[in-house]
């Protein structure tokens, strides 16, 4: 995307993942072997195509920043057997997001599936923030609401720097799917709502750019399903966001969307696929 700021003009390079599902290594725990990428996606398999397009953005004096969208943490069976395991290293995980430099991660729902003490844990050992807005009362110092980072960018006038605000949002009914994992008190505030109002404070904040992490998907809106099915869509209707990255119903975008015409084409919208198959 370019950025207007005063005069001078530049890009921005957002590269995302989605639903990763703890798809480290491309391991097929069914077939006990290591596939190739096009059967077995992995993290481990998408690491050079993210130097790539990280090296194509340095050449080009683009600012490139990495973020995952949530459902990092749960969804193999290392996934469950480090959950129980008692293991006092650095999750493997955390080692891989770290290694790769991620600038932001937002939360899923079944990033919770392990109960908030372990979620915690995790957190601690991230070198990046780790962001959820509109899920509250959980006594987790380490989780943040939001989050400003401020970067260099290169523009035609020179450099300046740009604060970017991040946002992070998981649907309402995750209060229902873990209801057992979260503790009481735990509330999950409505996205749209939630977004609007944090929005506007990261703005007074002095944030040029606003990037929301929305874990739900890209369908049309209605009444009948899930918000985490369509809530992304709603989102990219309001005007104090930037850019959308949306997951949770593992599909892609553009591609498996030829009709969410009611996405607003002037702002960014993207949806990685899942278990690492998209950058």
């Amino acid at each position: 995307m370019s950025i207007m700021m005063s005069n001078p003009t530049s890009s921005l390079r957002i590269l995302a993942t989605t639903d990763l599902h703890m798809n480290i290594t491309g391991f097929n725990y069914a077939t006990n072997t290591t596939g190739p990428r096009s059967t077995t996606p992995s993290l481990a398999g998408l690491a050079p195509q993210i130097a790539k397009a990280r090296a194509e953005a340095e050449a080009d004096d683009r600012l490139c920043l990495l973020v995952d969208n949530g459902d990092f943490l749960q969804g193999t069976p290392l996934a469950d057997w480090l959950s129980i395991s008692h293991h006092q290293n650095t999750h493997p995980l955390a080692l891989v997001f770290n290694a790769l430099r991620y600038d932001a991660i937002g939360l899923g729902n079944h990033d919770l599936d392990y109960r908030i003490d372990y979620l915690s844990k995790f957190a601690a050992q991230l070198t990046a923030p780790l962001i959820c807005t509109n899920l509250t009362g959980t006594g987790m110092s380490n989780l943040l609401s939001a989050h400003i980072m401020t970067r260099e960018l290169k523009t035609s006038g020179g450099t300046q720097d740009i604060k970017i605000g991040i946002l992070s949002v998981l649907p309402p009914e995750t209060v229902i799917w873990n209801v057992e994992e979260l503790p009481e008190g735990a509330q999950i505030d409505d996205p749209v709502t939630c977004i609007t109002q944090n929005a506007k404070h990261l703005r007074e904040q002095g944030a040029d750019l606003v990037i929301v992490l929305a874990h739900m998907g890209l369908g049309e809106q209605d009444d009948q399903t899930s918000i985490g099915d369509w809530g992304a869509t709603a989102l990219a209707q309001l005007a104090c966001v930037d850019v959308i990255v949306a997951g949770h119903t593992h599909y892609r975008h553009p591609s498996d969307w030829p009709a969410a015409r009611s996405l607003d084409p002037s702002v960014p919208v993207i949806m990685p696929g899942s278990s690492a198959s998209h950058l």
